[in-house]
């Protein structure tokens, strides 16, 4: 396992996440086929010849060893006139470049010179940066850039294997090994028989990130979503014991007190940590603005088709402490081949969400080239293109449990779907599509209603926004705070008066399946969900768009998606409601 430097902040102990478990080579083309991305390229299925061009990224880097930057010089980056397409943005020493950094620029836009090492997006073009002041950077480089990966992150606590001297009621002692958690109780004194309390907190690093992609409302920008489940309880002495460390002191309440804020704790009394891995999600992995990638294995059916996929052992899971969902898609993260920092024409394999987030980030280039092309150029807001991949996402749970997760989010991303999704809304008559797309606005005392007549099969609708930054809080693992801000609601009524509401998962319960019972009111992406044969072929219904409390601002922007449905045409052509100059209109009622 690869891992960058300890870093020290204070009395708690962080370690930078870089490269994770490495394993054999199977190539980004597998990834590339995981998410369809494949089916985009010259030759793919889609025929849509997509390479990313045009479209700038920008890798925010760890320090991996003693660098961050990317090989620039890698035969993977060079044109045919022998420049790079990878420019080092911040200051680094020449010749001095990351394995970690190098693999993930690579896998997003990697050219193929070796085949089984294609990067996502060929075309793209990649800005290097160091972790250090990445969202200061993004804020002033925005402009430049359309879309960030950020393949890095913080552990908390940690469990290490340690030797204890063990008192054996005699003045006696005797060694033995535990797994040790190292926690501080004068700081973090919420659940600490269980995990670092900081997990799933809405902290300064995720409000700072939510701030400058509100900001900047076009920027899409992807975060691994850490490798912290594998840091779990191993019974090592075989006695249902492990070891608290505690940094201050603590009077033990259980076992043997081991001395200096140190004891030994049965796990027969107490849940032994990390048994499940949910609410594993570090810091900035908890902004609301980002797209937070989990990791899946290969998934090489085409078409793709819902069911149990497998999820990579190491993945961190959500729920946020507000009861958000944390990981909002899966992509492919284990054993990517990709360039390697040691040569111009070295290759390596690497596991990780540090390699699923560059494939869907890669995967991402594709589709706003074609966004582009079928606009005549227009970029959309970040909010559209995070709602295209998760509206058109694959479930990768079992069948029984239809809906999002807090361990897959909305599911494996399929580009494929999502290039078609963009193809049917934005060509052919409005009458006669059966996928929809709008960017809006709304302001505050306004309810927006959609009217559509049911095409028999699946309705799903999709509303996402990019919403301000919220306060954080004070108290750890406190579920009772809310980051989001601006509460939009959406809901789906039909002739008869039923009212048809989005997915919600309970926190408290986060292995249970998501239900359609109650409005969303922590997250900022909602999805209303009704199966085939709900809404009879051509029965009128009218989806809502709302708003619970007031809008910070006056107003906010909006994206909203909608399959399974035609629109029904207004007598007369009335007023067109939310036109966006190069995109498509959706008639509408506005009420309030």
């Amino acid at each position: 396992m690869a891992l960058c430097p300890l870093r020290t902040t204070g009395r708690a102990i962080v370690l930078l996440l870089s490269a994770v478990f490495c394993a054999r080579a199977l190539g980004n083309v597998n990834a590339a086929d995981t998410t369809n991305a494949q089916d985009l390229w010259t030759g793919g299925i889609g025929g849509y010849n997509l390479t990313g061009a045009g479209v700038t990224v920008g890798v925010w880097e760890a320090v991996d060893g003693s660098a961050f930057a990317v090989r620039d010089t890698h035969q993977e980056f060079r044109r045919s006139d022998g420049s790079s397409r990878v420019t080092i943005i911040d200051a680094y020493t020449p010749g001095s470049y990351s394995s970690h950094g190098t693999h993930v620029a690579a896998t997003i836009g990697g050219a193929g010179v070796d085949a089984a090492s294609r990067g996502m997006a060929p075309g793209v073009l990649i800005r290097s940066y160091s972790s250090t002041n990445a969202t200061t950077e993004m804020a002033r480089d925005a402009a430049l850039i359309d879309i960030t990966n950020h393949s890095y992150g913080f552990r908390y606590g940690g469990w290490t294997d340690v030797s204890w001297n063990i008192p054996n009621g005699d003045g006696s002692f005797t060694a033995k090994t535990y797994k040790t958690w190292f926690h501080n109780t004068s700081i973090y004194y919420r659940d600490i028989y269980n995990e670092d309390p900081r997990y799933g907190r809405y902290d300064s690093t995720a409000r700072s990130l939510d701030r400058v992609l509100h900001q900047n409302p076009r920027l899409l920008s992807f975060w691994s979503a850490g490798n912290e489940r594998s840091y779990q309880y191993s019974n090592l002495q075989g006695d249902n014991k492990y070891v608290a460390r505690f940094t201050s002191g603590f009077v033990p309440v259980n076992g043997i007190d081991l001395g200096g804020g140190h004891w030994l704790v049965s796990r027969d009394d107490y849940p032994s940590p990390g048994s499940e891995g949910y609410d594993t999600l570090a810091s900035d992995k908890n902004a609301k603005n980002s797209i937070v990638v989990g990791s899946i294995n290969d998934y090489l059916t085409d078409p793709h088709a819902a069911g149990s996929r497998s999820i990579s052992s190491f993945q961190s899971f959500g729920p946020t402490d507000d009861g958000r969902l944390g990981v909002m898609i899966v992509a492919n993260g284990e054993s990517l081949r990709s360039a390697n920092n040691s040569s111009d024409t070295a290759y390596t394999s690497k596991s990780g969400t540090s390699m699923s987030s560059p494939n869907a980030a890669g995967t991402a280039a594709l589709l706003l080239e074609h966004w582009r092309n079928r606009t005549g150029g227009y970029t959309p807001l970040s909010s559209s293109q995070k709602a295209l991949l998760m509206h058109t996402a694959t479930d990768v749970i079992n069948n029984s449990q239809v809906g999002p997760d807090y361990r897959t989010g909305y599911g494996l991303i399929n580009a494929l779907d999502a290039a078609r999704f963009m193809d049917g809304a934005l060509t052919g008559p409005e009458t006669s599509r059966q996928h929809h797309f709008v960017e809006g606005r709304i302001n505050n005392g306004q309810t927006l209603t959609f009217d559509f007549v049911s095409l028999g099969g699946i309705i799903k609708a999709s509303l996402g926004w990019t919403d301000p930054e919220g306060p954080t809080t004070s108290g750890f693992d406190d579920r009772s705070f809310r980051a989001l801000v601006n509460d939009l609601d959406l809901w789906i009524s039909d002739s008869l008066g039923n009212i048809y509401r989005p997915w919600t998962l309970n926190p408290s319960n986060p292995s249970a399946p998501a239900v359609r019972t109650q409005r969303n009111d922590v997250d900022n992406f909602e999805q209303v969900y009704l199966d085939a044969g709900w809404i009879p072929l051509d029965q009128p219904l009218r989806l809502h768009i709302g708003i619970d409390g007031s809008l910070q601002g006056g107003g906010q922007d909006f994206s909203l998606l909608v399959s399974g449905v035609r629109i029904v045409p207004e007598p007369g052509a009335g007023a067109v409601l939310l036109i966006i100059s190069l995109l498509i209109a959706r008639r509408s009622r506005l009420t309030g």
